[in-house]
């Protein structure tokens, strides 16, 4: 059965990634957001949510970059102080007093910024988090309302990217940004402030050189940027090379393919090599051309201030001062240019958090009505449908099962067979006609209530991480015990259950490691029957079974769904000849309809099926 061609599947904006090589935390990974400004501007919106905690950081960051600003002033008084040792009237003790409460206040001035900075930390982490848990919350409630389709047209590795990866990098990435953001730019303004009162003429003279400082800095990382991409993408490649011939060795090793696996892999492990080398290189350049610079501008600048003091227009105390605070300027500068690449790598992020927040939703386009019990007549009526609006499926279905019936649906694979019950289950809705259930359209009844009603045994065996009770007891959380018993007998797991150590409390993992296939399958049909559903659907339930089990099964549903509706899709003709009605499906159509005695009489394509199976 041909599905959509995935024309909606999410866009991904995910480059391979890998370990933090040489350089990779200050170039990134070279991930951008498609587009930069709405991502950005979302994501403000998100942070209303921590409005209170970014005010009370803010405020915080403004008393530590006033604090930290004075800290140079207050040690540039400190040495005026020692200059009254050299005074002929100087009283020592009282110089060395008014030192040591300067350098007492100095102390508890440093000791107030550590504080101030800790709680703005505790602060921001606290909104990080939050931001993190609000965005996850929000993408699990969606997932939980899109359509099937979706799923269909997205891979569950780059959802699960974005639930977890994502949703983290932003929240870290956020609390780093706006710690070093808020801090560095007030720190830079007060600094500035500062530096101005002391010399305009030196002030002048650091924003001067400064332009130049970042051109280089920036040149430098951006020539290093692509080897940093190309190494990112060379460790996916690498990374989904390994996990693909290693998953697949048996039959890599079975038609003798090791040569062209190993060839492939050395290609790829020489690319990643020479990628890593370039960008080990430039990440070596970077620092040492940003240190001489710096270094540059302060000898620069020490120069000019020197003359300045011979012109005894500054104090060599004042220009002491006045080199700190531009080496911190310039600390604080190169620091806000770092930013830029987190802050890219924040808004793409955001915009694959967003992509998934603001999918369709699965909507019921009707009012729905509500049915107290469900006789479990079904009815399709001219039913078309397609899961692609340009290509069709199912072009004229008409059938009709009555209350209690068990209906076998047959064909090829691909014939449409699972699509029919996806339909009745309104997992997809159709694009013409009508499915009736009791005479009423399904569309009117709400999504919950056609699948509350209807159980279904899927082929795939889905069984998750806890005891055997709480799996069978999935669709009804509240069964006792006593139900959850009397549905494993009918599903005929009751005996190998009770076998176990620890019988209905025995734990099994997501992959029921512990237990054979055919156990789990006997176990999704317990769930199934638990239910208590008046319209049962078995897709290939028995699939997973040896011929012995698949047998004891047969009993036991002919059993458990007498007054039932059933629907039974099989491959195993053997196993339905019983059904009241059996319906033979080719490209989406039925093409054969009534009982297993009638379709070999017409020596059709059920004859010719059931023939082969013979």
């Amino acid at each position: 059965m041909a599905k959509s061609n995935k024309q909606n599947k999410i866009p991904s904006a995910r480059k391979p990634m890998g370990g933090h090589g040489p350089g990779m935390g200050m170039h990134g990974t070279g991930e951008r957001a498609k587009n930069f400004k709405k991502a950005v501007k979302d994501l403000f919106v998100e942070l209303k949510s921590v409005r209170l905690q970014l005010i009370i950081a803010m405020l915080l960051a403004i008393i530590s970059a006033i604090a930290t600003a004075f800290l140079p002033k207050l040690l540039q008084e400190v040495l005026g102080k020692f200059k009254l040792f050299f005074f002929p009237n100087a009283v020592i003790n009282d110089v060395f007093n008014q030192i040591l409460k300067l350098l007492i206040f100095l102390v508890v001035l440093y000791f107030g910024v550590m504080i101030v900075r800790i709680i703005s930390e505790i602060i921001l982490n606290k909104a990080g988090q939050k931001i993190c848990y609000n965005l996850r919350e929000k993408m699990r409630k969606k997932l939980s309302l899109v359509k099937l389709k979706f799923y269909d047209d997205s891979s569950s590795g780059d959802l699960i990217s974005r639930v977890i990866t994502d949703a983290d990098t932003i929240s870290s990435n956020l609390q780093t940004l706006l710690s070093n953001t808020i801090i560095s730019i007030f720190l830079v303004v007060a600094i500035l402030i500062f530096m101005f009162t002391m010399s305009w003429q030196l002030t002048l003279l650091v924003l001067g050189i400064l332009p130049i400082s970042l051109g280089l800095s920036l040149l430098v990382m951006l020539m290093g940027q692509k080897h940093f991409k190309a190494q990112a993408k060379g460790v996916g490649e690498i990374t989904s090379l390994c996990e693909e011939n290693y998953s697949a060795l048996r039959v890599v090793q079975a038609y003798g393919m090791q040569g062209k696996v190993a060839d492939e892999f050395n290609e790829c492990n020489s690319r990643l090599v020479k990628n890593t080398r370039k960008g080990v290189i430039f990440a070596g350049f970077t620092m040492p051309i940003i240190n001489f610079i710096n270094n540059f501008s302060y000898v620069l600048l020490a120069t000019v201030g020197c003359i300045l003091c011979l012109d005894k227009i500054f104090a060599v105390d004042a220009l002491l001062i006045f080199l700190q605070y531009s080496s911190n300027f310039n600390q604080q500068i190169m620091q806000l240019t770092q930013i830029t690449e987190q802050v890219q790598t924040t808004a793409a992020a955001f915009e694959r958090v967003s992509e998934v927040l603001n999918t369709e939703n699965d909507t019921e386009t009707l009012e729905p009505i509500s049915k107290e019990n469900i006789v479990g007549k079904i009815e399709f009526k001219n039913v078309k449908f397609g899961y692609s609006e340009d290509k069709s499926l199912m072009k004229d279905v008409n059938f009709v099962v009555n209350p209690g019936e068990t209906v076998a649906v047959v064909g090829k694979t691909g014939a449409g067979k699972t699509t029919l019950v996806n339909l009745l289950m309104r997992f997809y809705d159709i694009n013409g006609g009508s499915i009736m259930l009791d005479g009423v359209d399904i569309r009117k009844f709400s999504k919950s209530f056609v699948r509350k009603n209807i159980g279904m045994v899927l082929q795939d065996v889905w069984l998750f991480n806890g005891t055997i009770a709480e799996n069978i007891a999935f669709g009804k959380p509240d069964a006792t015990i006593e139900e959850i018993e009397d549905a494993a007998k009918k599903a005929e797991c009751h005996h190998f259950i009770s076998t176990l150590p620890d019988g209905y409390n025995t734990i099994i993992g997501e992959d029921g490691g512990n237990i054979s296939v055919g156990q789990k399958q006997l176990l999704t049909i317990a769930r199934a029957l638990l239910t208590n559903p008046q319209v049962m659907i078995l897709d290939e339930a028995t699939s997973s079974v040896d011929t012995k089990t698949e047998s004891k099964i047969q009993v036991a549903m002919n059993t458990a769904l007498q007054g039932r509706t059933s629907f039974v899709i099989a491959h195993r003709l053997s196993t339905i000849v019983n059904s009241d009605k059996i319906l033979v499906m080719e490209n989406g159509d039925i093409i054969e309809a009534g009982t297993h005695k009638e379709l070999l009489k017409k020596n059709g394509a059920y004859a010719k099926l059931y023939n082969s199976q013979i």
